[in-house]
């Protein structure tokens, strides 16, 4: 995936770090996890342009290709995946993931 928002670098640490989140839900459970964040990746995000973003949004950062990984074979099955992200705080500066190469070993 990449985390590529309009929140770096000024508002990192400034109360509006946007999310992305992960949660399954089985008959066993729910599991629910922060993936990353605006604070998480912090001075980590380097710049760059990306289709959808507004025209002005010339200081759009992103975290670069990561990986995340979780295990939920305990819920059992059926289950029901979701992959969120979330806007904190303000609804100016927009923040989204792209995602790629989703594997289900």
């Amino acid at each position: 995936y990449d985390f590529i928002s309009d929140e770096f670098p000024e508002f990192v640490n400034a109360g509006f770090n946007d999310v992305f989140l992960f949660a399954a839900i089985g008959p066993s459970g729910v599991l629910a996890q922060v993936v990353n964040s605006v604070d998480l990746i912090g001075a980590a995000a380097v710049d760059g342009t990306f289709p959808g973003m507004p025209a002005d949004s010339n200081v759009t950062q992103h975290s670069g290709k990561l990986t995340f990984s979780v295990n939920v074979s305990a819920l059992g099955t059926p289950l029901s995946l979701y992959l969120v992200v979330s806007d904190v705080g303000d609804s100016i500066y927009p923040t989204v993931v792209m995602i790629d190469n989703i594997q289900f070993q």
